[in-house]
C-alpha cells in the first residue's frame, strides 16, 4: 500500500545522522519534534485566542487549520510511505500516531509532506507576519529547521518531505492572504470549509478527518463566539493559564466523551463510518472549547 520514492542521497543522509546519535540526542528530537505537533500549535492557538488578542489568534487558526488541511490533500495524492517502511537501515525512532502500530501505514499515514514543517511554517510564519518582529523572525527559522530536522533524523520522513511541508506551510498563508482580502470573515469560512470538504473522496487517512473537525468546530466557533459571547481577553498570566488548562480539558473531555459509545473495532477502522465519528468529535469538541467554554470566564472571574 502507498508509493515508495526518494532520492539515494537521501537515505545516505538520515542513515548517517541516525548512526550518530545517542540516546540524549534522540530524546532532544522527540521534545523539538512536539513543537509541530498539532496539540502544541492548538495550544499556541489557545494561548493567543483567550489571552492575547482573539484577531490574533483567529488569523494564526486560520492559517494553520488551512494548512493542516492541505497537508492531508496532497498526502493523500502522493500515497508516499515512510522511509523506515522501506529501507532496512533507516530506523523509526519515534510514532507519528502513538495510537496505532507503528508499522501500519494508514495509522501512521504517509509521508509526503511533512505535516510538522507545514505546521511550524504556517504557524510561526503567520506571527512573524503579523507582528513583524525581527527577533520572532530569527526564532521562528531557528523552530522550522529543528523541527523539519527532528522529523527525517528520527526516521519518520525523508528530508524532500520536510522541504515540501515548509513550502506548503508559506504558500497557505498567502493563499489565506489573498482569500481574506476578497471575502468578509463569513465568506471566508464557507470557502475554506467547502474547498476542504474535496478531501471526503480520496482521503483516507485520519489526520484530515482529525483536521477537517478542527477547521469546522473552530470557524463556527469563532463566528458564534463573536455573536453570542464576546469574551475579553486577558494579559494575567495566571489566568491565561487557567484559561488554557480549562480549555485543553473541556476539548480533551468531549473528545473522549464522543468516543464512548463505540467500541475500539469502529474506531479503529478505516471506513467512512470511522472518519465521520473522528470528524464530529474533533468538530464538537473545538467548537465547544472556542466557542461555549468562554461564557464561564466572566461568570469565574477568568
Amino acid at each position: 500500500m502507498g508509493n515508495t520514492f526518494y532520492f539515494p542521497w537521501e537515505i545516505s543522509l538520515i542513515t548517517t545522522i541516525q548512526s550518530i546519535l545517542n540516546d540524549l540526542g534522540i530524546s532532544f528530537l522527540k521534545i523539538i519534534s512536539e513543537l509541530g505537533d498539532r496539540f502544541f500549535l492548538v495550544l499556541i492557538i489557545g494561548l493567543l485566542y483567550w489571552g492575547y488578542d482573539k484577531k490574533i489568534g483567529r488569523y494564526v487558526a486560520e492559517n494553520i487549520l488551512t494548512s493542516v488541511i492541505l497537508n492531508g490533500l496532497v498526502k493523500n495524492i502522493f500515497d508516499r510511505r515512510r522511509p523506515y517502511f522501506d529501507n532496512k537501515e533507516i530506523e523509526s525512532l519515534t510514532h507519528v500516531e502513538k495510537d496505532s502500530d507503528i508499522n501500519n501505514i494508514m495509522g501512521q499515514g504517509y509521508s509526503f509532506p511533512s505535516g510538522h514543517a507545514t505546521n511550524t511554517a504556517s504557524c510561526f510564519g503567520s506571527l512573524y507576519i503579523y507582528f513583524k518582529n525581527k527577533m520572532l523572525l530569527i526564532i521562528s527559522i531557528i523552530i522550522a529547521l529543528l523541527v523539519g530536522l527532528s522529523r527525517f533524523a528520527l526516521g519518520v520522513h525523508y528530508p524532500t518531505d520536510v522541504i515540501g511541508g515548509w513550502l506548503l506551510g508559506f504558500l497557505t498563508i498567502y493563499i489565506v492572504s489573498l482569500l481574506r482580502k476578497a471575502l468578509d470573515q463569513k465568506k471566508l469560512y464557507i470557502t475554506l470549509i467547502s474547498f476542504s470538504l474535496i478531501g471526503v473522496f480520496y482521503c483516507n487517512s485520519n489526520d484530515y478527518y482529525s483536521g477537517l473537525g478542527l477547521m469546522i468546530g473552530c470557524f463556527l466557533a469563532f463566528l458564534f463566539e463573536e455573536k453570542y459571547v464576546n469574551f475579553e481577553n486577558t494579559n494575567v498570566l495566571y489566568k491565561v493559564i487557567l484559561r488554557l488548562i480549562g480549555g485543553a480539558i473541556v476539548f480533551l473531555g468531549i473528545s473522549t466523551i464522543c468516543k464512548l459509545p463505540f467500541s475500539s473495532e469502529v474506531l479503529d477502522s478505516y471506513n467512512y463510518l470511522a472518519y465521520a465519528i473522528r470528524t464530529f468529535r474533533y468538530g464538537l469538541a473545538s467548537f465547544i472549547a472556542i466557542g461555549i467554554y468562554p461564557m464561564l470566564f466572566k461568570k469565574i472571574g477568568l
